[in-house]
């Protein structure tokens, strides 16, 4: 049954070395909950010879552990439709300003700075840098 783990381990591990941000995605939960299918895929790998089946399993489990993680955090902290659209406009644009913001998101400029506040509040979004030059990062 030990042995049964180890896959799912180096999986996880090997994401996270090769980027940090994966150690807070529950990507080995997802590979439990689809067990058969991770088997599935590798199977598949050592018949067809090649990895496609099993990197396409990967990607499907890397992207519904984000999903659920986005509903998590999103049903957690309440945020509002401005605020959901704000964190898309940054993953788009870390640079993007107050001004821009204000401007696709059709609110005043205290909007969108009550908004940022919330978010950088509930640790969802965060400034790095000086005040020239800086970026908003997603967390």
């Amino acid at each position: 049954m030990v042995m049964v783990e180890w896959p799912r381990f180096w999986v996880s591990l090997i994401l996270t070395n090769w980027n940090s941000k994966f150690k807070y995605i529950p990507i080995e939960e997802e590979i439990y909950l689809n067990q058969q299918e991770y088997y599935e895929s590798i199977a598949q790998c050592h018949i067809n010879g090649n990895v496609n089946i099993f990197i396409d399993f990967m990607l499907m489990c890397i992207n519904s552990s984000l999903e659920k993680t986005t509903q998590k955090i999103t049903q957690k902290t309440k945020l509002n439709n401005s605020q959901l659209k704000i964190i898309e406009l940054i993953k788009e644009n870390p640079k993007i300003t107050r001004n821009e913001l204000a401007r696709i998101l059709n609110i005043t400029s205290d909007g969108v700075k009550y908004n940022l506040k919330k978010l950088v509040n509930n640790n969802i979004i965060k400034r790095i840098g000086p005040d020239n030059g800086s970026y908003w990062s997603v967390k």
